[in-house]
């Protein structure tokens, strides 16, 4: 009897220390200053708005409650509020940091850490253009960033149903960190409970098995699919089954067909991608796996490429040197933060010793 009164206590610490966390993590809507009225950006969850809280720019995602039947709306509120507060755990360098929520009557906000540098697929449409460098070694690192967050939220049994490129932002040091957790859900959650509510994540990059059988098939294996599908992106530059429409990816997945693969990608990372994007999900790798091989095979020193500002990689070649570096430099030595918009723009001027601007 002692034992299970013990137990009883345990459980019930636990049960406080999870109702604490989910406190900690409601934001109060007067804290938070909304500076614009247009978003910056858009999804299927709904609009992402600049907004500032605590002296700082966060992203702000506004997830619509409004199709919630009202007999189900507080019991909603209250699992989201969960998964807020679970994905709040995640302190993965390579995951964007959700800060908390606020909770409306009909609506969510989620606020999170602000990327300055955009998502990868902007940048593969740059580097697909010409304009930016991305070769195999960039690309790797990207992709081993992006394997450490994934691995990351499967650690605490978090599916994300929605990882592309267009979910990968670059963080001001060029490193890539999954994002939209707005489409995400943990495994002990119900399928019609997730964020973005009805979905198996978008087409081109859906597991076989997802677009067959629906949410019911989602897994951490799906995800697996859908990041071979993102190391193709970052290998090709395209966009998956460009030109197709989703009805003839489906038929084309039907018949276990996949993006076409040039004979020119690097053999090691070729192999990763097919094993990947594997037919059977238990084929597929777990993301400790695919974080042990990009480890093997991406270059230990790879420049960053990828960076907030389109400039900053080519302000080295007037000969003054690598700007980006020297701006790190400073700022560790000081014990400041890396600045952002106007005032990145003025630190660069700064460090130009003959004066010249940088646009």
């Amino acid at each position: 009897i002692d034992g299970k009164i013990a137990a009883l206590g345990a459980k019930k610490t636990v049960q406080e220390r999870r109702d604490e966390r989910l406190s900690s993590m409601e934001i109060d809507d007067r804290n938070v200053t909304w500076h614009e009225d247009a978003p910056f950006a858009h999804g299927s969850y709904g609009a992402v708005y600049r907004v500032m809280y605590e002296g700082r720019i966060v992203a702000a995602k506004k997830v619509s409650l409004r199709d919630v039947p009202q007999n189900a709306l507080e019991s909603t509120k209250k699992e989201y509020q969960k998964e807020v507060a679970l994905m709040g755990e995640l302190r993965s360098q390579n995951t964007v940091q959700i800060i908390g929520a606020i909770t409306r009557p009909y609506e969510l906000v989620i606020l999170m850490e602000y990327c300055e540098g955009g998502d990868l697929r902007g940048h593969l449409n740059k580097a697909r253009a010409g304009e930016v460098d991305f070769g195999h070694g960039a690309q790797c690192k990207v992709l081993l960033e992006v394997s450490y967050g994934m691995r990351s939220l499967h650690e605490k049994s978090i599916i994300h149903k929605d990882l592309k490129s267009a979910n990968i932002l670059i963080g001001n040091d060029g490193s890539g960190k999954v994002a939209d957790f707005g489409g995400s859900q943990s495994n002990s959650m119900s399928s019609s409970m997730s964020l973005k509510g009805s979905g198996v994540g978008t087409v081109r990059w859906a597991a076989p098995e997802v677009l067959e059988n629906g949410v019911k098939a989602l897994s951490t294996k799906a995800d697996v699919y859908s990041f071979g599908i993102v190391i193709w992106e970052c290998a090709t530059k395209k966009i998956p089954w460009e030109g197709k429409t989703d009805m003839q990816i489906s038929r084309a997945m039907i018949k276990e067909q996949r993006p076409e693969v040039d004979d020119s990608m690097e053999k090691d990372l070729r192999a990763l991608m097919e094993h990947c994007w594997s037919e059977d999900p238990k084929d597929r790798p777990h993301f400790d796996e695919i974080v042990k091989r990009l480890e093997a095979i991406t270059p230990t020193k790879t420049k960053t490429v990828l960076r907030t500002s389109s400039n900053v990689s080519s302000v080295s070649e007037d000969g003054t040197g690598d700007l980006w570096e020297r701006l790190k430099a400073d700022c560790e030595a000081t014990g400041s933060d890396i600045p952002v918009g106007d005032d990145l723009v003025m630190a660069f001027e700064g460090l130009f010793l003959d004066g010249d601007d940088v646009e």
